[in-house]
């Protein structure tokens, strides 16, 4: 399964089940590290955050032994960026529609691979406007990430 879930929306896994023996103990892992607290045969997440993406196992124990299963391959998104085009000289505008769990940020680059954080935005829906250097800037590129990525 590799399901594609936007940033502030629900996750929820399940372990499969078994009819051997006793019940099973469960430890829900993301990217081969324990979660705390994520002992259940379902695993929720109320509202997805970036940092939430990656492959999800579960380990299952109990007297007979223990069994691990790759449950999930999840990709948080972002919702929907809108660019406002049409504005005054050196200017362009930004519409994220809906509300985020966290911060986002406005990064730029020359050479697509050197980016630089420009503004970092945190809860809104709103439309963000941003002012490039006088004479308009032709040769950058944009992007909107979360700020927990970092710049790379």
């Amino acid at each position: 399964m590799h399901p594609v879930i936007k940033v502030g929306g629900k996750l929820q896994l399940k372990a499969g089940t078994t009819n051997v023996g006793p019940t099973p103990r469960y430890q829900w892992r993301l990217n081969q590290a324990a979660i705390p607290g994520a002992t259940n045969a379902i695993w929720e997440i109320g509202t997805l955050r970036s940092t939430e993406s990656g492959t999800y196992e579960v380990y299952r124990s109990n007297l007979f032994g223990v069994t691990t299963s790759v449950v999930a391959e999840v990709a948080a998104r972002l919702a929907d960026l809108q660019v406002m085009t049409n504005l005054s000289e050196g200017r362009f505008g930004l519409l994220y529609p809906e509300a985020t769990p966290e911060a986002l940020s406005l990064e730029a680059t020359e050479n697509l691979k050197d980016w630089q954080r420009l503004r970092t935005f945190t809860r809104t829906n709103a439309t963000w406007l941003w002012d490039e250097e006088a004479g308009s800037r032709f040769d950058r590129f944009f992007r909107v990430v979360p700020s927990s990525m970092g710049t790379k």
